[in-house]
């Protein structure tokens, strides 16, 4: 009986076992057949859904909220960091610059013997275009070492003021011509005659000359010739004898002549063509001045002929004053160097340039380009050493720039 119910009980575990395999593969393929349902749904869904205009204005304004938010919450630490890269910016230009104001600043020089050698050959130099120096004016334009041969004779200032007329020819200078009427001041030709600019004389052009040394003085209102004779020093008889003045009234714009006047030294300079000019336009430091000076790293006393501008390299550099150039050259102390001669004894020097753009024999005029900003020579760093000479001996530059 019991092997008859084990017989039989086997077919019931088979069978009990293919249903669960069958079960199991239907479930199989009821998930199979579920996973491609949704697959299949979720494709067709996706592809019918439409974004609308409000959707997306909706969503960028939810991203501005969220932002000014998350800006709320972390305001002090967003300035802080802010105010750190601002720092951090400044001083990064802050360094920039001091880089710049490094390269070019000019620092003291420490000159050795072989070094004021050449300094003092270079004074040689300008002692040497000195000696060619054959008429000359003091700064109130009074003539000097003058070899006049006509008209030397002293003229009474009390005698009426004669003119004569003088037609200029070439190669004629206002000294040359003073000279050759007896006149002892180049303030009479210039003043007389209006003379803005001597530069701007021609031959042919007529000059009018006067008998004695002065100046016209044109009368304002108000003016009198008591006036006249308190502001020029001068008796009012000699103003009547010069003058032919039979009344001691005047009118507005009549010129009376002075005996003795000058003109002041400004006026003077800019007639003659003496206002030097600095010789840089781009923009500069002024550095090493003129004069005696401490050395800061050593302690002694210096001279410095002449006054530095600091600039970068390439800047150009412009002829102070019409003149011709005397020489150029190389030298240890003063790099590439241009000397320029000027009338009256003038002589300036350009120093430490990068590149020398004129040459010797050459007539340049005011404003002319002449060289290049340098450090050639005994520098350290890149300027120009520019230095007035007068009649051979170094003088401050500051006291005849324009």
């Amino acid at each position: 009986m019991e092997i008859i119910n084990c017989i039989q009980a086997q077919p019931r575990q088979k069978a009990r076992a293919n249903f669960l395999i069958t079960t199991k593969k239907n479930n199989n393929r009821n998930r199979s057949s579920l996973r491609y349902e949704t697959k299949s749904s979720y494709v067709v869904t996706k592809t019918k859904k439409q974004i609308s205009l409000k959707q997306i204005f909706t969503s960028i304004g939810q991203t501005v909220t969220e932002f000014e938010y998350f800006f709320y919450d972390n305001a002090k630490k967003l300035l802080i960091i802010l105010g750190i890269f601002l720092l951090i910016i400044a001083t990064c230009v802050g360094g920039i610059v001091f880089a710049r104001y490094s390269i070019n600043h000019t620092g003291p020089l420490e000159l050795n013997n072989s070094k004021l050698a050449d300094v003092e050959s270079l004074d040689k130099i300008m002692s040497h275009f000195a000696t060619d120096i054959t008429l000359s004016y003091d700064s109130n334009g009074n003539l000097i070492d003058t070899n006049s041969t006509q008209n030397t004779s002293p003229v009474n200032i009390a005698d009426a003021i004669s003119y004569q007329t003088y037609t200029v020819k070439s190669g004629d200078t206002i000294s040359g011509i003073c000279v050759k009427f007896g006149l002892k001041n180049i303030s009479t030709v210039i003043a007389v005659n209006n003379i803005s600019n001597v530069r701007q004389l021609y031959a042919g052009q007529k000059l009018t000359i006067p008998s004695a040394d002065g100046t016209f003085h044109v009368v304002k209102k108000g003016e009198n010739l008591s006036t006249l004779v308190e502001k020029y020093k001068i008796s009012l008889e000699t103003l009547l004898d010069v003058n032919e003045l039979s009344s001691d009234e005047l009118s507005v714009g009549q010129k009376i002549f002075i005996p003795g006047a000058t003109l002041d030294a400004k006026t003077l300079r800019q007639a003659m063509g003496e206002t030097f000019k600095i010789p840089i336009t781009a923009k500069f430091r002024w550095t090493s001045p003129y004069g005696a000076r401490i050395d800061p790293i050593k302690g002694t006393k210096s001279y410095h002929k002449g006054t530095d501008m600091a600039c970068p390299t390439g800047t150009p550099v412009y002829a102070s004053l019409y003149g011709r150039v005397s020489f150029t050259g190389v030298s240890n102390i003063y790099g590439n160097y241009v000397i320029i001669s000027h009338d009256n004894g003038y002589q300036t020097l350009y120093a430490h340039l990068s590149k020398i753009l004129t040459k010797k024999g050459q007539w340049v005029e005011q404003g002319s380009k002449i060289g290049l900003v340098g450090n050639t020579g005994y520098s350290t760093g890149p300027h120009l050493h520019f230095s007035v000479y007068k009649n051979g001996k170094s003088i401050n530059p500051m006291s005849v720039l324009k």
